[in-house]
């Protein structure tokens, strides 16, 4: 689809999910090679065209930010897209500092969002308050504890993040509203963590890998105090996403040698289970789930962007998934927020899906 088009389309069909399409509002159709479809997600164009942009954080309320990395140098400002519109709309954040950085993690509550990033050869930490008046990012404190590497944000305003001192020590840290707070060490079992994820305050996942470079998932079920190691399948080679949703289950995307791993847990301590994502879905990249509702995306077998819901407490099987009907996601989903059951977002390396699952 050529990019005037679809920004036409992107105008029209983002006005109706503000109006509250959902999956309730209509009933099912036909999807691709007969897939039940539920729900919806629009596409826009990214502010970025010189970008890949890589990671993505709505918050319960209103803000959503997405980051990523230039195809070539010379950026004039962060790789920091923002929305206000719980990813409606979207638009280059406004920043004060970090001209040329490339922004590797973003996090979002629902009255602030944090990001982090690389200028310079430096860390960057930038922050910003659903308050603010001029929407405009600013330079932010780092822990005590050291340079912080990933963080997730739920609830109104609390931050968890994984930082490593100048020592090589991994701790874990919390703020809610204020200075960073040292929890203690992180898990033994991750030894290089890339990303948190947090569906309320309490519950975050946080994966990366071992010292010995396995896939490593580990979920925290009281802010960050203690945390237990998820057992994933054992072919697991590759870890992108993992969220747990608020009933205790869990989801885990990623690769399992050449294809791709879905796996779930029904509540908490219990094995993961494969899921058969459905038809429509062949790769899976990220998950994120708010409330009962989780969405994973990926492409299809073309390459395409793709999308399927899952909801309840069944799920072992395909039938438990649909596929979300999408307008421009020319590329594979590389990740997904969702700051409700009823509001996601998605990402491309060349666009921002709003998702109405």
């Amino acid at each position: 689809m050529r990019r005037g088009a679809s920004s036409l389309i992107s105008l029209v069909a983002v006005g109706a999910l503000a109006l509250g399409l959902s999956a309730c509002s209509a009933p099912k159709k036909a999807g691709p090679n007969g897939a039940a479809v539920s729900g919806t997600g629009v596409g826009q164009p990214s502010p970025f065209l010189s970008a890949n942009l890589t990671t993505l954080s709505c918050g319960p309320g209103s803000l959503c930010s997405a980051g990523g990395t230039p195809f070539e140098s010379g950026a004039a400002t962060p790789l920091l897209a923002f929305s206000h519109t719980a990813g409606a709309k979207w638009s280059p954040a406004r920043t004060s500092t970090g001209a040329g950085a490339t922004i590797t993690s973003t996090a979002c509550a629902a009255r602030r969002c944090l990001a982090i990033g690389v200028v310079d050869a430096l860390p960057l930490l930038l922050s910003i308050s659903a308050s603010s008046t001029t929407r405009t990012w600013v330079a932010a404190d780092q822990p005590a504890a050291g340079t912080l590497l990933v963080v997730g944000c739920a609830g109104t305003s609390t931050c968890v993040g994984l930082a490593r001192s100048t020592s090589g020590a991994l701790s874990v840290v919390r703020s809610t509203s204020g200075p960073w707070t040292t929890l203690g060490a992180a898990p033994a079992d991750l030894a290089a963590p890339v990303r948190v994820s947090c569906t309320s305050p309490a519950v975050c996942t946080a994966l990366g890998t071992s010292a010995t470079g396995a896939p490593v998932v580990v979920i925290t079920r009281d802010g960050g105090a203690d945390w237990s190691l998820a057992q994933i399948s054992k072919r697991a080679t590759l870890v992108l996403g993992a969220s747990c949703r608020v009933d205790g289950a869990c989801w885990v995307v990623g690769r399992k040698g050449s294809g791709t791993l879905l796996v779930r847990s029904t509540r908490p301590g219990a094995p993961f289970a494969k899921v058969l994502p459905p038809e429509g879905l062949a790769t899976a990249n990220d998950v994120s789930c708010a409330s009962r509702t989780c969405v994973v995306v990926g492409a299809d077998a073309s390459g395409t962007g793709a999308a399927a819901t899952f909801s309840g407490t069944s799920g072992t099987s395909g039938t438990s998934g649909t596929i979300l009907r999408l307008s421009y996601a020319p590329t594979a989903l590389l990740a997904t927020s969702c700051g409700s059951a009823t509001t996601c977002a998605a990402v491309t390396s060349a666009s921002l899906v709003s998702l109405a699952p």
